[in-house]
Parts: structure tokens; C-alpha cells; sequence
């Protein structure tokens, strides 16, 4: 294009050559391309969302929105250019936005949270952003932009209003496995396992079918990045917190009440507890399934914690001490010195691999 069409300045090809840079997480040679673009056209809202959006995966990694905040304002202020911007490009500010707290915007990196031209807070812009989109030709159907406003209506607790968001993603695209999701996670909160298991299924479901579909649009790269271990997590979740007490009605995640126990300890269990206690099996078998590599929870710190926390008590109540312990040792070393119900379980999986100096020390930690 650049040199048998004599078209040096071909917008598509360059962004094209940006987006492979960009796909190869070659951030600074993307930039580089987008800014190839704006030099030749200032106002050019495919290189200015090419930027944006390359800036905001460095701040995935760096956590820094300095770069976004100010290229945002630029093209909002300087070059009034901001609903020129595409609907993924618009969708994916918001989900920034979203992920961004004002104070600490305001002290860790010393930027001023409020935007001094438009007066607009951190918050403010997401519904800004969104209401763009939903103006724009074929907005009021465009899925992600309904996903992230659910996804900001539960960051301000009004989880009526997210809930009908998602609804409205999950009809509008049938590949939107996380609008889902993300309501099967809410019922899990509000303890109704029941409403929340269908709808784990209905995401495994979509994601299975249009999995190899996913990519072909920009707006898909939020599908792309979304964790389905998450699924199986939950539901290994689920299943565990159900299983694992010594009575139907115990509640686990109590201390120091009722705890777990391992099968040593229980005694003659009645059948409808023996069967129940079986869940424990399940539990095992989707939390093995979430910590797939293909399933993307392997990078994400916190799910690893409650995965092999989990993990970590289901061979400790089958009486797999030393494996329990080499799950622990994964745990961040705020949990291994002081959670108290790891160190009680630690403590106890020691003493029954007569390992008894660190036992000791595990009690004395959970005693102080």
C-alpha cells in the first residue's frame, strides 16, 4: 500500500502495522505507528483510539493513568474529538475509568482526579463516556457498552440497576459469556447458589460455542481477557463452601466456630452427609479445571490465593496433609504468618505428619 499504491499515508495500513505491534504487547512500537498517523492528521480518531487504547494496557502493567488521563483530556478538550472516538474504544475509557479510585489517582501519582476543563471527577467520565456510545448509530445495542455501565453500577452498590445492564448485554450479544458471568457472581453473594449455578452453566455454554469466534471484533478483546476459570472457580467455590462443614447447617467461613475437619476426625456420618461431604470432589475437579493455562486465572494473583486456599483444605479433610501444606506455601506471606485459619490448618496437617517443632510454631503464631 505504502509504496506499489504510492499512498505513503494510508491510514488502515498503518494502524494495521500498529495493531500487530500492539498484539505482540510491543507497546512503544504500536505508539509509535498511532503517533505516524496524528502527525499527518492531527484530528484522526483511529490514531488517537489506537493510542488511547495502547496506553491503557501499559497501565494494566505499570498501574500509572497518567498517559491516559492526559491524552484523554487532549483529544476531549484541545481537539473536541472524543465522540469520534469508536464504540470499543469509548467502552474500553470507560472500563478505565471504572478501575480507577480518585484518591488514590490523587496521592499515589499526584494527578488531579477532576478534569479543570470540563470539571469532570473520575467517575463522571464513565457515564459520559457510556452515554456517547448509547447516541452513536446502533449504540443502544452495542453489548459492551451495557456490560461496562453494570460493571460501574456495581462499583457505586446499585446492583438492581447493573443487573438489567447485563440483561440487556447478554440479549444483545450472544457471545458475552462475562455479562453472564457476572451475574452468576452476584447471585453467589446474595447466597441463591441455585439461580447462580444456571447461569455459571449458561457462560460456560456461550463460551464454548463462540470461542473461536472471539477476536474477529475489537470490542471482543474484554471477551478475550476475561478469565473463564472464573466459571469453574465458582462453582469449585460453590461446591466447597456446601460440602466441606460437618452438618448441613455450619457455616465455614466462621472462626473460630465450627471449622473444617478431616475425615479422621468425623466419626459415622449419615449417608445424606457422606454424600454431601462427596462435594468435596467437585470441588476439587473444577478448581483443577479454573487453573487450566487456557482458562487465564494462572496470572491473577488473588483468584491463585483463594484457589489454593481451597485447594489446600480439601486434601486436608481427606487427610492429604502434605499435599494441603504444599498448597499453602503458595499463599501470600501475609496469609502464611498471619490467617488464622491457615495456621490452624497448617498446625494441625504438621502435627499429623509428626512434624511436631512446626506444628508448635503454628499454634504459638495462632495463640498470639
Amino acid at each position: 500500500v505504502f509504496t506499489d499504491a504510492g499512498n505513503p499515508d494510508n491510514v488502515d495500513a498503518t494502524s494495521g502495522i500498529a495493531k500487530i505491534y500492539y498484539n505482540k504487547k510491543e507497546y512503544g512500537t504500536a505508539v509509535k505507528y498511532y503517533n505516524d498517523i496524528i502527525e499527518k492528521f492531527p484530528k484522526d480518531p483511529i490514531g488517537h483510539g489506537g493510542i488511547l487504547s495502547t496506553y491503557i494496557e501499559m497501565w494494566k502493567k505499570d498501574n500509572n493513568p497518567q498517559y491516559v488521563l492526559n491524552h484523554h483530556r487532549q483529544l476531549r478538550n484541545a481537539l473536541d474529538i472524543e465522540s469520534d472516538l469508536s464504540m470499543a474504544v469509548l467502552a474500553k475509557l470507560a472500563s478505565f475509568y471504572i478501575g480507577l479510585d480518585s484518591e488514590d489517582v490523587r496521592i499515589k501519582y499526584n494527578i488531579n482526579p477532576e478534569d479543570q476543563v470540563s470539571g469532570m471527577e473520575i467517575d463522571d467520565n464513565v457515564e459520559y463516556l457510556l452515554n456517547i456510545i448509547y447516541g452513536k448509530e446502533y449504540g443502544n445495542r452495542f453489548a459492551e457498552g451495557f456490560y461496562q455501565r453494570a460493571r460501574f453500577y456495581f462499583k457505586i452498590k446499585e446492583a438492581s440497576r447493573a443487573l438489567k445492564q447485563l440483561e440487556l448485554a447478554a440479549t444483545y450479544d450472544s457471545r458475552h459469556y462475562l455479562a453472564v458471568l457476572l451475574m452468576a457472581e452476584y447471585y453467589m453473594k446474595v447466597e441463591n447458589y441455585e439461580q447462580a449455578r444456571s447461569l455459571l452453566a449458561e457462560a460456560e455454554s456461550r463460551y464454548s460455542i463462540h470461542r473461536p469466534e472471539l477476536g474477529e471484533r475489537d470490542e471482543d478483546e474484554t471477551l478475550l481477557e476475561g478469565q473463564p476459570g472464573r466459571i469453574n472457580y465458582n462453582l469449585g467455590k460453590m461446591a466447597f463452601l456446601e460440602s466441606a462443614g460437618i452438618n448441613k447447617v455450619d457455616n465455614i467461613r466462621d472462626y473460630p466456630g465450627k471449622k473444617i475437619y478431616p475425615s479422621r476426625s468425623l466419626g459415622k456420618l449419615s449417608e445424606e452427609e457422606t454424600q454431601r461431604r462427596n462435594g468435596l470432589f467437585v470441588a476439587q475437579e473444577e478448581f483443577k479445571k479454573a487453573i487450566d493455562p487456557e482458562r487465564g486465572i494462572l496470572t491473577d494473583a488473588s483468584l491463585m490465593r483463594e484457589v489454593n486456599f481451597y485447594l489446600g483444605w480439601i486434601d486436608y479433610n481427606h487427610n492429604e496433609f502434605a499435599s494441603a501444606l504444599d498448597y499453602w506455601a503458595e499463599l501470600p506471606e501475609e496469609d502464611i504468618y498471619n490467617n488464622a485459619t491457615v495456621l490452624l490448618g497448617k498446625g494441625n496437617s504438621f502435627y499429623y505428619t509428626k512434624q511436631y517443632n512446626a506444628a508448635l510454631g503454628n499454634y504459638l503464631k495462632l495463640k498470639e
